[in-house]
């Protein structure tokens, strides 16, 4: 290279450096705001292919699905086979009795230990809801 040519590269690299320093920063927002069509059309493709993916089931896959859903069939009737429907509610209906009263049981000591902790921290008495 030349002197001139060298001289001229390293003006041209110094205009650069200039300008590069004196351009404000640009938020995130304004970067990214040309980007958004973009982002959206290869989102909406990746939606497509996996629609496409889960909408194309073998033939196989959907013999294995009936089979499955027969089989489900068959073990819901064998465990219904002998037992009594109005036995089977009074024992729902006791869980729940059970489960609501150790709950509400709990839920009252709970709040008893919130309470001691309370005041054995602060020394006053606890806040209480009303």
């Amino acid at each position: 290279m030349t002197d001139a040519v060298a001289d001229t590269v390293r003006e041209e690299a110094r205009e650069g450096a200039a300008w590069a320093h004196s351009v404000e920063p640009q938020g995130a927002t304004e970067i990214l705001k040309p980007l958004l069509p973009f982002a959206a059309a290869v989102a909406l493709a990746l939606l497509l292919h996996r629609y496409r993916s889960e909408a194309e089931v073998s033939a196989e896959d959907r013999v294995r699905l009936a089979v499955a859903r027969l089989g489900d069939e068959i073990a819901e009737r064998a465990w219904k086979l002998g037992r009594d429907a109005n036995a089977e509610k009074q024992k729902q209906r006791a869980w729940s009795l059970l489960q609501g009263a150790v709950g509400a049981g709990f839920t009252v000591l709970a709040r008893r230990a919130a309470s001691g902790v309370w005041e054995g921290l602060t020394g006053n008495p606890s806040p209480r809801s009303s």
